[in-house]
């Protein structure tokens, strides 16, 4: 092992994304805003003159305001969004806001919305509020809602509508056209914009409001006739916009099994202050939630009868996102051990926690005991980590290496030999905290064993993460010097913990939390709070380097970047041949959607090997990935004292 593994720090640096949302929500929309390993990209468009500084209609620019979900600022009229082509769904989302003020400020009211691309089939279909066409009747746009200088009490301040892409076109420009009631300047000739649809494109997704219901607590087990259970479910934004959580519905499987659920919404105020504890959350009292924030319920079951089962969906609505969950449990009458699972470190945690998974709350009935465990768990990719000491162990341990959900089910045995009617199951969803994580997997065929560990029992792939200042030598013929190895500006194995912003500041320094030598990953590499401002924008730069194959060949590395806990980029199984140096993209920070100019992450393709070619082939609009075979960089090799790797077999 080269390097000490270092602790990962957890502050996220959220607090200029508060500024991005900053209106009520309406009750009426609940479209789902989940996102994608290779997502659509979303050109932020400035704002226009829409405020009404003078009761002359005729200088009144409207006070009709469209924002996209996810985009910081409004669309100008007859601008244009430009989204990724991809292979599922896509949904686009738009905000309506009524910003008219003074003499002229007045309520806004739908009067049509309608979709034109000239000859084309137009290549989007269109839905309200109410998820009714946008070509339907005026009733399907009841809502009227008033300007924000009229906003009192618990009115609504805004509405939306949603575009769903329904054609396998690879290019269509659709204009959209709003009219309004109520609007001086768009009552008669509309507010109209345009929205293309363009190639596929490996780039990040617009920030968008994301909803998650945490599994822990979802499985209350089995519950003894006459009885009840409870058990904490959590309500958590999983996304990096505030939202706002505006209502729940708990549906039981009917009929009934062996009993009935229930939200306690007066012992859910008490875990959770800002729930009603009367009604819950609703459009009228809804529970704002940061950037991973969350709310707990309180769910009983009663049990009635030992007659299976029962299992009922709980679905948690904002405005533009949803989220539902399981909840089970049976009645018994007595036999069974019960098996009881318990996640020390809750149903939450960073990359590099390790897990205590505790079953010792199992319990026999008729006066027996627990004689037998047998746990399992269900890893995410890129972690095959093994339980501690062994998965026969009432209380074991397991690290959670990679971002996702782990899924720890328990079966018990009473000193009788009697099993558990049920496993019980408990998951924990591990999600990174800061701005940047960066993952780095690898899967090498040759390998018999890839989880096992030791000298050279594995192949060795190394994660870099470099700083502008980063310079060395040109080895791979752009005509720029490479950024990688260069001390202390590149943050790999030999240089895990750097320092690179203002003194005494330790977020804005990135940290290298686990270096694997022997296996297939992953390393990660966390950055809480990356420097850079609109004014002096930063750039930094990520590759892949096959350190050393130790004798088995090739490897295929799949890298994710996840942005405030999100997946937003995402390359899978690149071949790599040992010393190849993989420039995979460039980092901008700020962004397009953060105020920067610039989008999220720009990947590095070429159209030859510039080596070769005596000419710069790399940062072009597409083709292959930017790889440089046979890296060695001397100056740190030499610095090292030691010999060079060498280059292996790779047909």
């Amino acid at each position: 092992m080269r390097l000490a593994v270092l602790d990962h720090r957890s502050v996220a640096a959220l607090a200029w994304l508060a500024l991005t949302v900053a209106c009520s929500e309406q009750s009426l929309v609940a479209a789902s805003a989940e996102s994608a390993e290779i997502v659509a990209d979303s050109t932020v468009l400035q704002a226009g003159p829409y405020v009404c500084a003078s009761s002359a209609l005729a200088e009144c620019a409207g006070t009709l305001q469209v924002w996209q979900l996810g985009t910081a600022q409004a669309l100008p009229l007859d601008g244009t969004v430009t989204v990724a082509a991809t292979q599922s769904a896509l949904v686009l989302t738009f905000r309506l806001r009524n910003v008219s003020t003074g003499a002229a400020a007045a309520p806004l009211q739908i009067k049509s919305i309608t979709l034109d691309s000239g000859n084309v089939p137009v290549a989007w279909q269109c839905q309200s509020p109410g998820g009714q066409e946008c070509t339907a009747a005026a009733a399907s746009w009841p809502l009227l809602w008033p300007a924000d200088s009229q906003t009192t009490g618990n009115a609504v301040k805004e509405s939306a509508f949603s575009l769903t892409y329904a054609s396998k076109a690879a290019d269509s420009t659709t204009r959209v056209c709003l009219r309004t009631l109520g609007d001086p300047a768009h009552d008669t000739a509309g507010f109209c914009f345009f929205v293309h649809y363009g190639e596929p494109v490996k780039a990040p997704a617009p920030l968008t409001e994301c909803l998650a219901i945490d599994p822990s607590g979802s499985n209350l087990g089995q519950v003894v006739l006459g009885s009840e259970a409870t058990a904490v479910v959590k309500v958590r934004n999983c996304g990096a916009l505030p939202l706002q959580w505006i209502g729940l519905v708990l549906a039981q499987t009917v009929p009934e099994q062996s009993g009935a659920f229930t939200i306690d919404w007066a012992a859910s105020a008490a875990l959770s202050a800002a729930i009603d504890p009367v009604t819950g959350p609703t459009a009228l009292k809804p529970v704002l939630l940061g950037p991973g924030a969350f709310a707990s319920l309180q769910v009983r079951f009663v049990a009635k009868a030992a007659a299976g089962i029962d299992t009922a969906t709980v679905t948690a609505l904002a405005v533009a996102a949803k989220a539902t969950g399981q909840l089970t449990a049976s009645g018994v009458a007595g036999g069974c051990p019960v098996a009881k699972v318990i996640i020390a470190e809750g149903n939450l945690a960073i990359p590099q926690t390790v897990l205590h998974a505790k079953g010792h709350k199992s319990h026999a009935l008729g006066g027996k005991t627990i004689a037998k465990y047998l746990w399992t768990a269900q890893q995410p990719v890129g972690s095959n980590q093994p339980l501690s000491p062994t998965a026969n162990f009432a209380n074991p341990t397991l690290q959670a290496n990679a971002a996702g959900d782990y899924l720890f089910c328990l079966q018990v045995w009473d000193s009788a030999g009697l099993k558990s009617c049920q496993p019980a199951c408990e998951m924990v969803s591990v999600v990174p905290t800061g701005a940047l994580h960066i993952e780095l997997l690898w899967d090498t065929p040759s390998d018999p064993v890839q989880t096992d560990s030791g000298p050279v029992a594995g192949a060795d792939l190394d994660l870099h993460f470099a700083h502008p200042k980063a310079a060395t030598l040109d080895l791979d013929c752009d005509g720029s010097l490479d950024p990688w190895f260069s001390n202390p500006w590149d943050t790999f194995w030999f240089n895990a913990a750097p320092q690179w912003g203002a003194a005494g500041v330790p977020d804005d320094n990135p940290t290298l939390d686990l270096d694997d030598t022997d296996g297939a990953g992953p390393e990660n590499l966390n950055l809480v709070a990356p420097e850079g401002t609109k004014a002096a924008p930063m750039v930094y730069s990520v590759g892949v380097h096959y350190w050393n194959d130790h004798g088995y060949g090739k490897s295929f590395a799949t890298l994710r970047v996840f942005l405030f806990g999100q997946l937003a980029v995402q390359y899978a199984k690149v071949q790599l041949c040992p010393l190849d140096m993989w420039y995979v993209g460039r980092i901008h920070w700020p962004f397009g959607d953060a105020g920067g100019g610039a989008k999220f992450f720009e990947t590095c393709y070429q159209s030859g090997d510039s080596c070769a070619a005596k000419q710069n082939l790399m940062w072009q609009p597409n083709g292959p990935f930017c790889l440089t075979h046979g890296y060695v960089n001397k100056v740190f090799v030499g610095g090292l004292g030691g010999p060079a790797p060498q280059a292996g077999n790779c047909p």
